[in-house]
């Protein structure tokens, strides 16, 4: 599914340095994430951000999910 604001926003990504994208969450919220070509993703923030987007950084994890047992004392 898709509106003028997501298209908008990938549209702006792409003219920037964006390799790709995924949309993640539904109803009144989510977030897309953008994947950048090398060396452009401060391109991408900037025009973004001068948008009104917000941006954030992520990290990849290749491990998954993990769980932390707590030993009680």
């Amino acid at each position: 599914m898709t509106n003028k604001k997501i298209d908008k926003l990938f549209s702006i990504g792409f003219k920037n340095g964006v390799s790709g994208g995924k949309i993640a969450g539904a109803g009144g919220g989510g977030f897309i994430f953008l994947h950048c070509k090398k060396g452009k993703c401060e391109k991408v923030k900037n025009a973004l951000v001068n948008e009104g987007y917000t941006t954030y950084n992520v990290k990849f994890d290749f491990k998954g999910p993990l769980l932390k047992v707590l030993k009680s004392k």
